[in-house]
């Protein structure tokens, strides 16, 4: 079934979205964004960045799908390996490059395009 939004995303989101949603298995998953790079954590250093096992300590006990979003390369194989050992989970993620560093805001021209479909992919998902 099609993805409902809030605002007109152009049909190539919307063909990413409604991609995602079906890799998910449907719309009753939890999002996790596992957020780390040496840029936040720059931009924060007094603050403590989770590692995974403080995002999924989180988690109601009974969750069933989880849509994986991380940027962070370490992480996301982190999250392929504890998602791996949970045979009654069903896991889906974004299938964008993914860089140590943040490629937001201009910060590396070369992935303008693709942080331009990731934004509103995630917050379309």
């Amino acid at each position: 079934h099609p993805a409902q939004f809030f605002f007109r995303p152009n049909a190539l989101v919307q063909r990413h979205v409604n991609a995602v949603i079906a890799q998910c298995g449907g719309t009753d998953y939890w999002t996790v964004h596992v957020r780390d790079s040496p840029e936040k954590r720059a931009e924060r250093p007094n603050k403590h960045f989770p590692d995974l096992q403080g995002y999924v300590s989180r988690l109601p006990q009974n969750v069933k799908r989880i849509l994986w979003q991380t940027a962070n390369p370490a992480a996301f194989q982190a999250i392929l390996r504890y998602s791996s050992q949970r045979p009654g989970l069903r896991f889906c993620y974004t299938n964008f490059s993914r860089h140590t560093e943040d490629v937001w805001g201009g910060r590396n021209a070369s992935f303008t395009y693709e942080s331009g479909l990731t934004g509103p992919s995630t917050a379309s998902s």
